[in-house]
């Protein structure tokens, strides 16, 4: 959270969306078909809160303590606790492509340690800001350059 990257999404409590760039401009729709196909990134596929503009990206809830695997190959650039995401890494790619795995109960990467597609980096858990239904669960965002999307447009 220390290091800001060119490019990285800076999300401000309470803030407004940008309004969507007109057809042409800006990021198109196949920015996230660039990224290619990640690995689910738990056993588990009960998402109990999609992808919106509010909440950029999923939540996926087990009633245990499940392993969770890194999506792609890349390099943590984050492991710790992180306020309300509570125990969290952010992984980053070559590509501009970076997943973040938050609400772990466990992490098992340390900050610029090299990761493989699906090795398993932590433990679904509930720390940081839960709230109701959630429970035990891992919220997985992605992002392209900065810029969030649907992890449901490039998990297989």
């Amino acid at each position: 959270p220390n290091l800001i990257f060119p490019g990285d999404m800076i999300i401000v409590p309470d803030g407004q969306p940008i309004p969507r760039a007109p057809a042409g401009a800006g990021p198109s729709s196949s920015l996230a078909g660039s990224v290619g196909k990640l690995l689910w990134p738990t056993s588990a596929k009960n998402i109990t809160q999609g992808y919106s503009v509010s909440h950029r990206g999923l939540d996926i809830a087990n009633g245990g303590r499940p392993p969770i695997y890194a999506a792609h190959d890349g390099t943590v650039i984050f492991s710790g606790t992180d306020g309300a995401w509570g125990r969290t890494i952010v992984i980053r790619a070559s590509n501009g492509l970076s997943t973040r795995y938050a609400h772990n109960s466990e992490n098992y990467v340390k900050t610029g340690q090299k990761v493989k597609r699906g090795q398993t980096i932590a433990k679904v858990g509930n720390t940081g800001n839960v709230r109701g239904r959630t429970g035990l669960h891992l919220h997985f965002s992605v992002y392209k350059n900065g810029i969030a999307i649907n992890p449901m447009s490039v998990l297989r």
